[in-house]
């Protein structure tokens, strides 16, 4: 978002040396106005990163720098001074460091998000597995119990029967 806020500026600001009409720095004041905000935001998105941290730095210092070059073109051009190629070429130096780093950021961001990504399956994977080994575990320990209960009715039973066996025995002797 911010490289967009910035070639919206430079935009508006192109429109506005060519034509004179000043109706082309609509978009440039608009940035102006929504660079900040687009700064914050990236900001908040980085505040735990020290590397991340110093690269947005960077990104601000260039996008004063250009802000500024951009603003004393429009001045210079409202006063009927001639603007340079040098002048052109600082700003065009200006988006390229800003789109360098900027370009940076997104892919250490990436790198980042790849490595949480891998981490995040690994984890998933580990998860699964003693998911299936603790299903494992309960299905051996309810038949383990299953067979003991088991054993325990029959030898129920045959002690049963054999008292039964013995009431009518002596029921029959009696």
């Amino acid at each position: 978002q911010i490289l967009i806020d910035l070639q919206n500026a430079e935009t508006g600001q192109r429109g506005y040396l060519l034509t004179g009409k000043t109706s082309f720095l609509e978009p440039y004041y608009m940035s102006l106005r929504s660079l900040p905000r687009s700064i914050a935001q990236a900001r908040s998105l980085v505040q735990n990163n020290t590397h991340q941290s110093k690269q947005l730095d960077s990104v601000e210092r260039l996008v004063n720098k250009q802000l500024g070059a951009l603003s004393a073109r429009i001045t210079a051009k409202q006063t009927g001074t001639v603007i340079t190629i040098n002048q052109l070429e600082e700003g065009k130096t200006y988006m390229d460091s800003c789109r360098s780093v900027i370009n940076g950021l997104i892919s250490d961001e990436t790198v980042m998000l790849e490595k949480n990504s891998a981490k995040m399956h690994q984890n998933s994977s580990a998860t699964s597995l003693f998911i299936l080994f603790a299903a494992a575990v309960s299905l051996f320990i309810t038949i383990y119990f299953y067979l003991q209960i088991r054993g325990e009715f029959k030898k129920s039973e045959q002690v049963q029967k054999e008292l039964k066996d013995k009431e009518e025995e002596t029921t029959r002797r009696g």
